[in-house]
């Protein structure tokens, strides 16, 4: 297997979180890792997939505090009505 110039220790592990930042910061960067991949796939296509989900995870980071927001806040809608019948709920059966 060929050696990948970023690999960690004895294990053969990918530095996932050191390739995931290049990337990250640089895009055309990909290109130069895609090249190294291809040449030394069969030995890392797990870390290949981690990597993969790591670059999208760390992506848009805007758009993700964005959609976090709309979900709170529909959280919180539906909260409110589920509280209020809960109390209903609770006052009927132990008030009555």
């Amino acid at each position: 297997m060929d050696t990948f110039p970023y690999d960690q220790g004895t294990a053969n592990y990918l530095d996932v979180d050191r390739i995931t930042a290049i990337i990250v910061d640089h895009p055309r960067a990909m290109s130069y890792f895609v090249q190294q991949f291809r040449s030394a796939s069969f030995g890392f296509y797990k870390d290949i997939l981690y990597l993969m989900y790591s670059i999208l995870d760390n992506s848009r980071p805007y758009l993700r505090i964005t959609i976090g927001i709309v979900y709170l806040i529909g959280f919180i809608l539906l909260f409110v009505p589920t509280a209020k019948t809960l109390c209903l709920i609770l006052k009927t059966a132990f008030w009555m």
